[in-house]
């Protein structure tokens, strides 16, 4: 029945031919992480139905998307009016399909073109078919976030497999910018899938004999790694981080593996790094910071007041840099704010920025790390400091000014944020937890209120009208 409606919106806004076509593939989509959900421990279904209301949210906001990216005359589902990286990665392919038009000056890393590319060969020209492409991505990274949770959780804890799986997918529900950012022609999809199934991987490396690492987990590291290698190398270093952390705490049992993971990940970074736009010297000059990154990372009017407040940060030295850490990973945190500061005031734009599930998701898991982390028989092991370390580099590197950037470790933290609640559930750290929750929230909403009056000036406004100040 669900999947009726969405196709008669479909149907509605772009046609019979071209609705059906983009019901037919979100099924597809729908299916494929269905499928390996059904064949996970831990399935039941609450976790299904859990799955299907994230397909929905996704489907509801790719049409939406894809109205937005039509509405003009002259463009179509062919040929969109698409905007910044998703216009280039569409041009690019376009290019290298029939040269159709002109290419971009470059794409830094070709992968999730090539991908379209390949897509497009086989169904035909379309932007629906890398959105349904990434939304598959999208929905299998929360499949392999809720059986990560399983395979950390499940000897950690007394509640049954089938909570942490269906509990993590419905955490990762709230989670809004990270499912649309499935609906855009960006690689974010993908990546937040590779990075999905290395957690998942380091969480049998991180678990009891039971759940070890097997066969089919070498085989996943080695999709995941070839993933990453094609649409972002980059964030291979964070690979290679995980692994080392894993590798050295549990080097009797995992030595070896991590050994074979590295080996693998140096063989797909030489190969990804051929073939991206720039070298391993540019890497050392991102997180070295500079004017360039300067000029591109502090150059938008809604960062001009971070820039003003933060300075010439890619400037700063490393340790002047490290000394503010706490600032941009907590920008990096609560941004994209929830509010929308410009027109049109719709759903398309609206969704993205409902960003209370992640506040909930982020303060619970900061609650772990302030205050259960260093408890040696009651923490998570190591696995937790493996996307909390990644969110710190990110931050680190480009002053937490593009919150897209950490967007695939963001579904990371939600294996932290069920432990706690289970550990909540169980009787554990309540009243602890009661005194960090009214601190997050006071000290949560006065940093919104702040950043609201400085990009808008709406809290003054306010005042003026109830007459606090005068104008």
């Amino acid at each position: 029945m669900a999947w009726i409606i969405v196709a008669g919106f479909a149907i509605n806004a772009f046609g019979c031919a071209d609705g059906c076509r983009f019901a037919v593939a979100m099924v597809v989509a729908y299916a494929i992480p269905r499928l390996v959900l059904a064949r996970a421990r831990g399935s039941s279904a609450i976790a299904v139905m859990a799955l299907l209301v994230i397909a929905m949210i996704i489907s509801a906001q790719s049409i939406l998307r894809m109205l937005d990216w039509t509405v003009l005359p002259d463009y179509s589902l062919e040929m969109p009016n698409l905007h910044s990286d998703d216009r280039g990665y569409y041009k690019w392919a376009l290019a290298h399909y029939d040269g159709r038009v002109e290419s971009p000056d470059y794409v830094v890393f070709p992968g999730f073109p090539l991908m379209m590319v390949a897509l497009w060969k086989v169904l035909g020209v379309s932007v629906i078919w890398p959105v349904a492409m990434n939304s598959m991505f999208t929905m299998l990274a929360v499949t392999f976030t809720g059986m990560t949770s399983r395979r950390l959780l499940h000897h950690r804890v007394s509640v049954s497999p089938r909570v942490l799986v269906a509990g993590s997918i419905g955490l990762c529900g709230v989670l809004f910018y990270y499912l649309t950012s499935g609906c855009h022609v960006l690689k974010e999809g993908s990546t937040m899938l590779a990075i999905a199934i290395v957690g998942y991987v380091l969480a049998g490396m991180d678990c009891d004999d039971s759940d070890r690492l097997c066969a089919h987990d070498a085989v996943l590291m080695v999709v995941a790694i070839a993933l990453l290698a094609l649409v972002r190398t980059t964030f291979l270093y964070f690979v290679a981080m995980g692994i080392a952390l894993m590798g050295i705490t549990h080097w009797r049992r995992h030595g070896v593996a991590a050994i074979g993971m590295m080996a693998v990940l140096a063989i797909a970074f030489v190969a990804g790094n051929h073939f991206a736009s720039y070298s391993v010297d540019n890497h050392l000059v991102i997180v070295d910071g500079g004017w360039d990154m300067q000029h591109f990372y502090m150059r938008g009017n809604s960062q001009q007041p971070y820039h003003q407040f933060v300075g010439n940060y890619f400037l700063y030295p490393w340790w002047k840099r490290m000394l503010l850490l706490p600032l941009t990973a907590s920008v990096q945190f609560i941004t994209p704010f929830p509010w929308v500061s410009y027109e049109p005031y719709v759903l398309n734009y609206i969704l993205p920025r409902v960003a209370h599930g992640w506040y909930a998701v982020g303060g619970v898991a900061l609650f772990y790390y302030f205050f259960i982390s260093w408890r040696r028989h009651e923490n998570m092991g190591w696995w937790p400091w493996w996307p909390a370390l990644s969110f710190a580099a990110i931050a680190y590197v480009i002053a937490g000014s593009v919150s897209r950037y950490v967007l695939p470790f963001e579904a990371m933290f939600v294996p932290v944020t069920m432990f706690v609640i289970i550990r909540l559930y169980e009787g554990k750290w309540r009243r602890m937890f009661v005194g960090w929750a009214l601190f997050y929230v006071v000290l949560l909403a006065a940093a919104l209120v702040c950043c609201l009056e400085i990009q808008t000036g709406a809290v003054r406004r306010v005042l003026q009208r109830w007459g606090c100040i005068n104008g």
